[in-house]
């Protein structure tokens, strides 16, 4: 058969080629409508396929970040939860008396009380005198 030669369509393969081409304009042409920037003349099959494809990919890219984001928020719930915890814990131990000068009982024997934690305040640092002082206050 030549090139040139006219081919001749059954009334069924017209309707069928034609309403192809209908749904085909019509795709085309919602799609100018909605998109300034494209032309008609630029829209092809090819393109619309690739916008088909592109619109999959950043929709399973946005079911990705979905999963991602709610991870970080459960991580950003439990990190509050322990600050919350935390700052309870400070404001308990802050009410908890730091406790004055103490006082230690030397020997079982005498009732007499000596301040051996201010001598150590004093002689801060100075570990051999204040083992001598303990020595002579009757502590072993």
């Amino acid at each position: 058969m030549d090139k040139n030669q006219t081919k001749i369509l059954s009334v069924t393969e017209y309707d069928a080629l034609k309403a192809k081409a209908d749904n085909f304009d019509k795709i085309v042409s919602s799609l100018s409508t909605k998109n300034a920037n494209i032309k008609t003349e630029d829209i092809t099959a090819e393109t619309i396929v690739s916008a088909l494809n592109t619109e999959k990919e950043t929709e399973n890219n946005s079911e990705e970040l979905q999963t991602q984001l709610d991870a970080a928020n459960q991580r950003a719930q439990t990190a509050e939860k322990r600050v919350t915890e935390l700052e309870a814990e400070v404001e308990e131990l802050s009410k908890v008396p730091t406790g004055g000068a103490s006082t230690v009982k030397r020997d079982a024997d005498t009732s007499e009380e000596s301040n051996i934690v201010q001598f150590a305040e004093k002689h801060k640092g100075n570990t051999a005198a204040i083992m001598e002082e303990l020595r002579k206050e009757g502590y072993k």
